[in-house]
């Protein structure tokens, strides 16, 4: 329904397309769903993709099982799959990404070649365009990550191996630096310095990324308390310093146990 709606459509079955030029260059490709102008316009021999708005799934030539719901959401993807996006230019950027999911206008929009993703909330993006098997929650401008029960994380002692003592402890703990601050998010890859433009009024406190990693590289640079695989976006786990600070306690407690010994 639409002017050149499978327009050039041959063996191709049970599609349905509604708009003009949706799925217009259809050829072979079984089970589509188009709605909107140009949606899954360049898809031949792509199947089971279901697309709702304008140019949604526009460039998709053979990708399957992809669901794009919003104006240019997965506008580029060719040949990726299993991929899921909501809202407009969700997942626009796409292009061989597989198993990606994205909720919210813009979000997802720089992924290009990354897989298993899940990026939720306006304009999230995960840290690198390549990135894989990570979960983003908001943009740059949230504040808070609220949940009424603390997270629980699997600790398995049958899901670990090579298992040692950690010895970074009290004097690692002596030498991180402490500080408070206000944020002031850069764009996305600017490897500059924030010049204070976009300052948060909150203050908050936490550490500085850069003198972390050099503490690291000091004591034991497998702790992997800093993910610098984007050097423009160093990113750190708090979460990790926790056995640090019971190993510096266990060490502190020692010392006190021994005086006067």
């Amino acid at each position: 329904m639409g002017a050149n709606a499978l327009y050039v459509n041959t063996t191709g079955d049970y599609n349905a397309a509604m708009g003009m030029n949706a799925l217009a260059a259809n050829i072979t490709g079984d089970f589509n769903t188009a709605m909107g102008a140009n949606a899954l316009y360049a898809n031949t021999t792509g199947n089971y993709n279901s697309a709702m708005g304008a140019s949604a799934l526009y460039a998709n030539t053979t990708g399957r099982w992809n669901s794009a719901m919003g104006a240019n959401a997965l506008y580029v993807n060719t040949t990726g799959r299993w991929n899921s996006a909501m809202g407009m230019n969700a997942l626009a950027a796409n292009i061989t990404g597989d198993f990606n999911t994205a909720m919210g206008a813009s979000s997802g929009s720089t992924i290009t070649t990354g897989s298993n993703l899940t990026c939720l909330g306006y304009n999230a993006q995960p840290s690198a365009a390549n990135a894989t098997n990570q979960v983003t929650l908001g943009d740059s401008l949230v504040t808070s990550l609220r949940c009424q029960v603390a997270l629980t994380v699997l600790s398995d002692a049958r899901d670990k191996t090579n298992i040692s003592e950690l010895t970074t402890g009290l004097d690692f703990i002596n030498e991180l630096n402490p500080i408070l601050f206000n944020r002031d998010n850069r764009d996305w890859y600017d490897d500059k310095k924030s010049d204070g433009s976009k300052a948060l009024k909150n203050y908050d406190i936490g550490f500085l990324a850069q003198e972390v990693v050099k503490l690291e590289d000091k004591y034991e640079k497998r702790l992997g308390i800093v993910n610098q695989s984007v050097p423009e976006k160093l990113e750190m786990t708090y979460e990790k310093f926790i056995p640090i600070i019971v190993k510096a306690i266990q060490e502190l407690s020692e010392k006190i146990d021994n005086i006067g010994k």
